[in-house]
């Protein structure tokens, strides 16, 4: 029997976008490494809306597969471009990440994929309120970058001291007010110096800072991704209970989760976690970036994905 095609499918607009590289490329090539129970993988850019001849030969290449749209990838065809295109999908499923789709491709989806298990939660609701409950929802974790370094060797950087930094857009987190212990946050924003450059950097640091502005989206929810490259480089991270998934990946007793993003808390977080540096509860908090590591590795990743499409089938 031929293999069932899988087809992650992206709009142009997202091509050079990190979910776009990680949920679309690298999940494929995971998959495909990894043997996905018997499916064929591909990775598509989804024409623009007066591109016929290109629209005829996406249709060609997706008839009779399960096609994974990430996130926003059909949005930009007119309604009936889109399905006349879907009804030669064996199946139709959404990749949000950490979208809010329409609420009419929210209903075109087979089957929802999220990347967070408070995503799924809000999906849910989402579809409850819309008539269309009996939708598949499911989750596929996020992933750690595989191009991120080895990890650093446990007496590597100066055991004997916490190295702390904070990888991303630094609009984007809510650093510490006190200059004091803001100076102990390294920040390697990845839009200035690279992405390679940063991730080149991370074996260096032993702990992750990952508290993250309050969103104002009751819909969107993001990935614990911050969590996940922290496990798969062996670091602890400090992270908010506001943070989408912070407790479901490390626990309410999580010695460096803080009640929330308030400078009073962080300050008390940062105090904390300097002064557990090294100790039997820096070694626990690790031990729980050890399943997480586990859980977002992607042997993990991939069986959830294969189980989705065995869902859809």
């Amino acid at each position: 029997m031929p293999a069932q095609p899988v087809i992650f499918a992206y709009r142009k607009a997202d091509r050079s976008m990190g979910s776009k590289i990680m949920r679309c490329d690298q999940l494929c090539a995971m998959a495909a490494r990894l043997g996905g129970d018997g499916h064929g993988f591909a990775v598509l850019e989804v024409p623009p809306p007066g591109a016929a001849r290109r629209l005829r030969r996406f249709a060609r290449q997706t008839s009779g597969a399960v096609v994974i749209g990430l996130k926003h990838a059909f949005t930009a065809l007119p309604p009936e471009v889109f399905e006349d295109l879907r009804t030669g999908f064996a199946a139709y499923c959404i990749d949000h990440v950490d979208s809010v789709p329409e609420d009419a491709m929210l209903l075109a989806a087979d089957a929802h994929i999220l990347a967070s298990f408070e995503g799924m939660r809000r999906v849910r609701a989402r579809l409850r309120a819309l008539g269309a409950g009996d939708r598949l929802v499911r989750h596929v974790t996020h992933h750690a970058d595989p191009r991120l370094p080895a990890p650093a060797p446990l007496n590597h950087a100066a055991p004997d001291r916490l190295r702390a930094v904070y990888l991303g857009n630094p609009a984007n987190t809510v650093l510490p007010r006190d200059p004091g212990l803001a100076g102990r946050i390294t920040i390697l924003d990845h839009l200035e110096i690279g992405f390679e450059t940063a991730l080149a950097e991370l074996p260096g640091y032993n702990l992750h800072y990952a508290v993250r502005r309050t969103t104002r989206n009751r819909h969107a929810s993001k990935p614990f991704t911050k969590g996940f490259t922290a496990a798969a480089l062996r670091a602890n991270i400090l992270v908010d209970a506001g943070t989408d998934d912070a407790r479901h990946y490390l626990g309410a007793d999580y010695p460096f989760l803080i009640p929330s993003n308030a400078a009073g808390d962080i300050a008390a977080g940062v105090a904390h976690v300097t002064e557990a540096f090294g100790t039997a509860e820096w070694r626990r908090g690790l031990e729980a970036m050890d399943y997480v590591r586990h859980v977002s590795s992607p042997r993990h990743v991939v069986g959830e994905l294969v189980q989705v499409l065995r869902d859809v089938a």
